[in-house]
């Protein structure tokens, strides 16, 4: 459990927000879990957190719009959108039809 969880200073004085802090960083270390075993446990979390950065979308300008261009999506990743039971963003969307 430590190699997962990074401990630092956190500056939260009222009762609400240490309580919202340790909310959301068990939801993250849950969802963690969950990424490992959806995975089969054959990828360490750094790889997991690695793949999810490198999730992006990049965004141009041709002849007046704006659209999305996905970028390369590694192995990892694209386990995690079938783990996830995500749809894959298509490699280029118009900006007014991109939707989260």
């Amino acid at each position: 459990m430590k190699h997962t969880i990074e401990v630092r200073p956190v500056y939260h004085w009222t009762e609400r927000r240490i309580r919202g802090h340790l909310v959301v960083c068990f939801l993250s270390f849950l969802l963690m879990r969950m990424l490992e075993e959806a995975l089969n446990k054959e990828v360490s979390p750094e790889k997991i957190k690695e793949a999810l950065r490198s999730i992006t979308l990049t965004e141009f300008n041709l002849d007046g719009r704006d659209y999305y261009l996905k970028n390369r999506i590694d192995k990892i990743g694209k386990a995690l959108f079938k783990a996830l039971k995500v749809v894959e963003p298509v490699n280029v969307v118009a900006k007014e039809a991109f939707s989260i």
